[in-house]
């Protein structure tokens, strides 16, 4: 849904019911913090140097002055789950506004991404092996740019770390809520081949994975190594036909609501009339009230809830195809210097099925203002399209038509089956390295070229001209070339690209009292280019659909460097700097400081570090918010000030000298791109401290706190209906026009047809601007220990809790520049976000595994705590509000359960299991939400299966999804 119009848009779309309270089971995540072997714990000084996200020296300790979780490969297998994005869908610190596949109606549909702290996919940076790569082609809520995480190979990662802390110091913008950074393998040697396959206990959604990674030569005695990963997975979808429960139905009609199963009768959805069927209603069209039954349907039938017509193929789950490839070579140059060369291919294909595809152009145009179709594109004003139907009509002779005239039609168009959309995205990767030593220093360099390509294909749209025609030319409803005649595809093909260099030096300066000061220094370009366009028909207003637009190209230039500082042997100083300067945003300065201070060093109470940070964050606004790009959304009703002068705002009467049809219009937005935009800034700063009693166990407590400032949001959001930079109207047009004196308004009989002195209203633009700022702060507790049993095995604890303290959206009005704050923790807010995914208080990952020689076993919980459906920052303040705001319901009633204005926590538990048979053969098994958990009910969030079903799939899929089982073997040689 488009970000900030989307508390416009949802009014069209929102909210079901709610449902039973399910039970706790523990704490947090094996996602949360990777399990070190013993031999690791037990000894830093035994560690290899590596990187740590969030720095760019090498260091042994994997205590670091920010917090930074990290995901081995070992604890992503034993998660149980078989993709990246499962796992970071799961980690505690993903908040509202997270993305994934299972949202039907998405802007950026097919794909996943992680919103750190719950400030969106645009705040939170993803890196393959520190390097930026390329965005998805489409943007989340056609605003934010973001990475697609469901395509990232498995078998190729190393591990994952999560920085949980602004990270612009270091890597550029968008960094704001930290950095989730995915380490692949540097080299391999052998080969592994793995299969895995699942099905749910429905026996659907089955999963198909088979996975290889290959290599060769040792960099330490032959002088070079390549390796080649692949992975390929097919699953397929869950239909809501075969679930049940509260949670994916339409009718509410036992808790006061309404029948929202399309074809029900207008006593049980009086909001949709005259009701929808299969078989097909005519209007008389001199009397509107009268209306003729085609065959297959009557009003008694319809009466009785025999004329309904469900979706058969409403989707819980999209059926998907991945297919990964991944290549390294490394070389091992003259003086210790080393190139390596990496290259991918990643595809990932996904098809949604939305509503019924000719549901709203059987009644009208689909066109917001219902006067005129309207197209518009990049650099192109919007115009007008001739002659649209205003009302889809039979002819008179049209077989059981009994008006002798054409008759408006009401269908549903069965023949066309649903809404379907089609994405595939390639993306394609080089990234060539050279790193070595020279006067000291250790440099590396890298460049890299990266391109992704979607094939976007929508069915089930009907162009109403030509479906106008065919019903004239002797078309009979049902036939099965509907499709052919007025509905043909349409097709889009946005591309995103990324060209990155950039060249890093560290060295050693000098040696402090508590060891060796290094510093880092380097520079960095990318070029980031969108290209994104509505499918052709769309944009010349041919055929209903939203014609978006994103267009443009942003190159950045950075200088940025490091210092780490161990002062004395009890407290260490780290500072970075960057300056980032962007051709179309300008400069940036950005940086920050963190500080570890153990204070018993050199005791034998040494087991207390005492860490802290603060830094300086920020982004730059995307393509669509700041270079060129166009939107429509449904801004609301409107009076127009020049064709109804005199209507009262309130009451919308027509009076002398108004057009009555232009009193109330249903007003078209048009969400535009805003050149003037200022860079978005984040102050961000942290506490806390480590405990290590023991080597075996170690306790993490952290305080986060997060202001971001200059947020982009449009400019409707900030300043309401009337707020627009400009009115877009048509072409001069004949309308019913009040001509009389009588202050009461003019009758039927007194209206008289006449030429609009300007045209009416097509739309307002509506530009973003800098009025947002959001303050989020809350806490995480980490927990890891392993304990050796001696000859009864091993056991390991890893455990992650994310409490959000305060969580408030602020928005300036641009008109009179007042504030107003909106605290949104543990509500439904901000609901215009992404999938409008709720904003829990806590989420936590918990996470026990016991082995034993070849005997591994692992029981992950996940949690996601309870929050109201009231969303104060999009006027829904109360749960009365909230029930009735999509008309499930009309308001709060004595059948309504006072637990509907909760969505309740949901616990999902998963296990996995592996036998080493052999020394090369593997086995091993996993069940998703083992104790079937159904996903709480959800009357508030639209973004959930293909039909708005009342549940929460950001939090919640593994409920809607059930039982899954998996089996696999692995075979390594």
């Amino acid at each position: 849904m488009a970000g900030t119009t989307n508390k416009c848009l949802t009014a069209a779309v929102r909210r079901a019911l709610a449902s039973s309270a399910l039970a706790l089971i523990g704490a947090s995540a094996l996602v949360a913090h990777a399990q070190q072997a013993p031999k690791e714990q037990s000894n830093a000084a035994q560690l290899k140097p590596i990187v740590i996200t969030g720095s760019l020296i090498r260091s042994t300790s994997l205590i670091t002055p920010t917090p930074v979780q990290i995901i081995s490969a070992k604890s992503l297998r034993q998660s149980g789950f078989t993709t990246i994005n499962e796992v970071l869908h799961n980690l505690s610190s993903n908040g509202q506004g997270t993305l994934g596949q299972s949202f039907s109606f998405a802007f950026a549909a097919g794909a996943s991404g992680v919103s750190l702290r719950g400030l969106t996919l645009g705040d939170t940076l993803t890196l393959i092996d520190g390097e930026r790569t390329v965005p998805y082609p489409l943007l989340d809520d056609n605003q934010r740019d973001f990475v697609d995480t469901s395509v990232i190979p498995f078998l190729a990662v190393k591990r994952v770390d999560v920085l949980e802390n602004g990270g612009s110091g270091l890597y550029g913008g968008d960094a704001i809520a930290g950095v989730v950074n995915i380490i692949l393998r540097k080299q391999y040697q052998g080969f592994k081949v793995t299969f895995d396959t699942g099905q749910t206990e429905q026996r659907d959604g089955t999963m198909e994975r088979f996975s290889f990674i290959g290599g060769e030569g040792n960099l330490a005695t032959d002088g070079y190594n390549w390796y080649v990963s692949g992975d390929f997975r097919h699953q397929d979808q869950i239909l809501a036909r075969n679930r049940s429960g509260l949670w994916d139905q339409l009718n509410f009609l036992q808790f006061g609501g309404f029948n929202l199963t399309p074809g029900a009768s207008a006593a049980e959805n009086p909001i949709v009339f005259p009701p929808a069927t299969d078989t097909g209603i005519l209007i008389n069209p001199n009397n509107p009230s009268q209306m003729t039954y085609l065959p297959g349907c009557s009003p008694s039938a319809q009466a009785a809830d025999l004329c309904l017509v469900p979706n058969p193929r409403a989707q819980l789950q999209p059926p998907t195809t991945r297919v990964d490839l991944l290549g390294r070579f490394t070389k091992s140059l003259m003086d210790g210097w080393t190139a390596s060369v990496q290259a991918s291919y990643f595809d990932s294909v996904s098809e949604e099925v939305g509503g019924q595809g000719g549901d709203f152009a059987a009644t009208n145009t689909g066109y917001p203002t219902g006067l005129f179709g309207f197209a518009m594109g990049p650099g192109a004003p919007v115009s007008v399209v001739p002659n649209p139907p205003l009302v889809i009509t039979v002819p008179a002779t049209y077989p059981g038509n009994p008006y002798g005239a054409a008759a408006p039609l009401v269908y549903d168009f069965p023949e066309l089956g649903p809404a379907v959309l089609k994405t595939d995205t390639s993306t394609e990767r080089l990234l060539a390295t050279l790193r070595g030593n020279i006067a000291g220093w250790h440099l590396k360099a890298r460049a890299g070229a990266m391109y992704s390509r979607m094939i976007m294909t929508q069915l089930g749209h009907i162009e109403t001209q030509a479906l106008q025609s065919a019903l004239n030319n002797g078309y009979i409803l049902g036939s099965p070339d509907g499709a052919s005649l007025f509905a043909p595809p349409m097709e889009t093909t946005p591309t995103s690209q990324l060209d990155v260099a950039d060249v890093t030096g560290t060295h050693t300066v000098l040696r402090l009292w508590g060891g060796p000061l290094k510093a880092a220094v380097g520079v960095q370009w990318f070029r980031e280019t969108h290209n994104e366009h509505a499918p052709p028909s769309c944009a010349a207003g041919l055929q209903p659909c939203d014609p978006v637009y994103v267009i443009g190209t942003e190159k950045d230039i950075a200088e940025y460097a490091q210092v780490d500082a161990p002062i004395i042997k009890q407290f260490e100083l780290t500072g970075n700097v960057r300056y980032d300067h962007y051709q179309q945003f300008g400069g940036s300065t950005s940086g920050g400081v963190a500080g570890l201070f153990k204070p018993l060093v050199g005791t034998h109470w040494n087991w207390v570090t005492l860490r802290a940070s603060w830094n300086r964050a920020f982004r730059p606004p995307s393509a669509a918010e700041g270079i060129q790009s166009g939107e429509t959304f449904g801004a609301g009703a409107y009076q127009d000030p020049a064709l109804c002068p005199t209507a009262t705002p309130s009451g919308m009467a027509a009076g002398p000298g108004d057009f009555p049809t232009q009193c109330q219009l249903f007003l078209t937005g048009i969400q535009t791109a805003n050149p003037r935009l200022r860079n978005v800034h984040s102050t961000n700063w942290s506490a806390g401290l480590v405990l290590t009693p023991i080597r075996q166990a170690s306790l993490s407590v952290d305080y986060y706190n997060i202001r971001v400032e200059n947020d982009i949001i449009s400019q409707f959001e900030a300043g309401g209906l009337g707020d627009f930079t400009s009115l877009i109207r048509g072409p001069l047009v004949s309308l019913p026009f009040c001509p009389s004196s009588d202050t009461a308004g003019c009758t039927a009989a007194q209206l008289q047809t006449t030429q609009t002195p300007v045209g009416p209203i097509l739309a307002a633009t509506y530009p973003y601007i800098n009025a947002g700022e959001t303050h989020t702060s809350g806490f995480d507790v980490g927990l890891k220990a392993y304990y050796n049993l001696g000859r009864f095995g091993r056991v390991n604890l890893a455990a992650h809790w994310t409490h959000l303290l305060t969580y408030q959206e602020t928005v300036i009005n641009p008109l009179t520049g007042s504030p107003t704050t909106y605290e949104l923790a543990g509500t439904h807010g901000p609901s215009g976000i992404s999938g409008d995914t709720g904003n829990p208080k806590d989420r936590a990952t918990a996470s026990l595994g016991w082995s034993k020689g070849p005997l591994d076993l692992t029981g992950s919980v996940y949690y996601t705590g309870e929050f109201s459906i009231t969303d104060p920052s999009s006027g829904i303040p109360t749960c009365a509000s909230a029930i009735g705001f999509l008309a499930r319901f009309p308001g709060l009633t004595a059948q309504t359960p006072s637990s509907f204005c909760f969505v309740h926590h949901f616990i999902d538990t998963n296990f996995y299991g592996s036998y080493q048979l052999t020394g090369h053969f593997q086995v091993h098994a996993a069940v998703q939400n083992a104790f079937n958990r159904q996903p709480p009910l959800d009357v508030q969030t639209y973004g959930s299966g293909s039909l708005f079903y009342p549940y929460d799939a950001a939090y919640a899929e593994a409920g809607a999804i059930g039982r899954f089982w998996t089996v696999g073997a692995t075979y390594e040689f």
